[in-house]
C-alpha cells in the first residue's frame, strides 16, 4: 500500500505536463489522498507514541494487561475491515459507474447487516467477558468495559470508512480515521 502511494505521488509531483512543479506539489498536498496518507502515517506514530509513553508509566504487569486489551480490540477490528474492503470495491466501482441507485442499496443493505454484526459482536462479548478475563488472567475484568462499548461501534464504521474509500471521499476517510 505504501509503494502504491508513493509511486502515485511520484507520478504526480514529477510526472510531465504544462503545470509547474509548485502547481504539482500544491494541487497533491490539497488532494484528499495526501491527506489520508498523511493522517494514517500520523495516527501510526501517535500510537507509538503512546505506547512508548504507558510503557514508560506502567509496572510491567499493568503493562502486559494493556497490550493483551489492544490486542484483543485489534482481533475484533478484523471485522470492520473486512466491512471496510468489501464495501470500498463495491462503492467505487458503482461511483465510477455513475450507478447511484446501487450504491444507495449497498449503503441501505451495508448498515442493516453491519447492524446486526454490531450486535452480534456485543452480544458475544457481554457473554464472554469473564470467561476471557479468566483465561488470559486480566486482573480487572471491568478493563474489558471500554471494548465492549467500541466493538459495536467500530463495526458500524466499517461500511461509512468503506464508502468514504469507495467515493474517494478522503477528507473524510481521513477525519474518521483521527476520530478514532
Amino acid at each position: 500500500t505504501m509503494q502504491t502511494a508513493m509511486d502515485w505521488l511520484a507520478v504526480e509531483l514529477l510526472g510531465e505536463g504544462r503545470v509547474s512543479l509548485v502547481q504539482r506539489v500544491r494541487s497533491a498536498l490539497l488532494s484528499g489522498r495526501v491527506i489520508f496518507l498523511i493522517i494514517s502515517t500520523g495516527v501510526n506514530g501517535l500510537n507509538f507514541l503512546y505506547n512508548l509513553v504507558i510503557g514508560r508509566l506502567l509496572t510491567p504487569a499493568e503493562y502486559s494487561q494493556i497490550t493483551l486489551l489492544i490486542t484483543i480490540q485489534l482481533i475484533i477490528s478484523l471485522l470492520p475491515s473486512v466491512i471496510q474492503t468489501v464495501s470500498a470495491r463495491f462503492s467505487a466501482t458503482y461511483a465510477a459507474r455513475g450507478e447511484d441507485e446501487a450504491l444507495a442499496a449497498l449503503i441501505h443493505f451495508g448498515r442493516r447487516w453491519s447492524f446486526r454484526l454490531a450486535l452480534g459482536t456485543l452480544a458475544l462479548l457481554l457473554v464472554g467477558a469473564l470467561p476471557l478475563a479468566n483465561l488470559f488472567q486480566i486482573a480487572r475484568p471491568e478493563l474489558l468495559l471500554p471494548i465492549i462499548i467500541a466493538a459495536p461501534l467500530f463495526v458500524l464504521m466499517g461500511l461509512d470508512r468503506g464508502v468514504l474509500q469507495g467515493t474517494g471521499r478522503y477528507f473524510w476517510l481521513s477525519g474518521a480515521y483521527l476520530a478514532e
